[in-house]
């Protein structure tokens, strides 16, 4: 029989080395005292306070129920739960649980799932319920830099057509591709839009991206006469539903459109492509990017209008143009312009 002396008020715990598992479970609800639940919402509360976007939240707090549920699941011995003041949940353990995820999840979603749990067990230190953050050196995978899936100018311009304008919901889809291609926004971004922040007389939208920052994105012509459309209809849609007189984009029951049902518009109107292929509501964020550079935007402004925190990021879109540089470079050097006069 071993006695471990675990955090929080030096509570004891006897367990049979080898038999007797202490669980992650066991620990939140008789030495923490809380629920898994209770335990998720004040890591959810630490979330807002460091203003992480809703998308991040619940994509941590998934990743990290996940981990507990795995933990539980597989009844894990700790046998090092609380040596040295707590030091427990050790990196084989993550390791194992990350190993699990290996084969069903892209690269870049295994390595969101390490940071979500770095910021986690950062939490648990800064409460004071760990001494060390196991998770910290872990390595997170090399992502990918696969191509872009994004439109050619004629399939998004085809994309739009595609909308029955005929019906309030056709004229509030045809309003959403037109501002996901037009202004090049997140979906989350989209329908988290409230009416207040559209202002149509200046031909500006008011957007709050990741980590809550605020930009201004202006918008082409094309998309503020099919808004304007759209919001002489949308009374029709407007129900007794929750924040219905608030959100920009509703659904035909009168509440703030999801963004799966984005989704699914999105793809539906794909469907009548000439050539059908496989679109989500980022493709038209990718073809905003690409058209732009293709057109000879600076890389910054882009930048700005993404709202992407790093210049890197936006570079994606460089390769994805590059023989649009070609072109440029051929009509535009002196050299080649001699070649092709000798």
């Amino acid at each position: 029989m071993v006695r471990i002396d675990l955090w929080g008020g030096g509570q004891k715990i006897a367990f049979e080395r080898g038999k007797t598992c202490v669980s992650i479970i066991y620990l939140l609800v008789v030495v923490w005292g809380l629920t898994v639940e209770k335990f998720l919402k004040e890591f959810d509360d630490y979330l807002v306070l460091k203003n992480a976007s809703l998308h991040t939240r619940r994509a941590y707090l998934a990743d990290v129920k996940r981990l507990l549920d795995f933990i539980e699941d597989k009844g894990l011995a700790t046998d090092v739960l609380g040596q040295k003041g707590g030091e427990t949940l050790d990196r084989d353990i993550l390791r194992s649980f990350l190993g699990s995820l290996y084969r069903l999840r892209r690269k870049s979603t295994l390595a969101r799932v390490i940071t979500s749990l770095r910021v986690f067990f950062s939490f648990l230190e800064r409460e004071g319920r760990l001494k060390r953050n196991p998770a910290a050196n872990l390595r997170a995978p090399k992502r990918e830099q696969g191509l872009a899936n994004f439109l050619n100018v004629e399939e998004a311009f085809e994309l739009m057509a595609a909308c029955d304008d005929s019906s309030p919901l056709g004229q509030r889809d045809r309003a959403i591709l037109e501002l996901l291609y037009g202004s090049g926004l997140r979906v989350a971004e989209l329908t988290s839009l409230d009416m207040h922040q559209l202002d149509l007389n200046v031909g500006m939208v008011r957007v709050i991206g990741k980590g809550n920052k605020e930009r201004v994105i202006p918008l082409g012509e094309k998309c503020a006469q099919a808004l304007s459309s759209y919001l002489k209809k949308r009374g029709e849609l407007i129900k007794s539903g929750p924040g219905s007189s608030r959100a920009l984009f509703l659904n035909s029951r009168g509440g703030r459109l999801s963004s799966r049902s984005v989704g699914t518009l999105t793809q539906k109107y794909a469907n009548r492509l000439p050539v059908v292929r496989k679109v989500h509501p980022h493709s038209l964020r990718h073809s905003f990017a690409t058209h732009l550079l293709d057109a000879g935007a600076d890389l910054r402004f882009v930048q700005e209008l993404l709202g992407h925190s790093s210049l890197s990021t936006t570079q994606m879109y460089t390769h994805l143009s590059i023989g649009k540089l070609l072109e440029v470079y051929d009509r535009a050097h002196p050299r080649v312009q001699a070649r092709d006069r000798g």
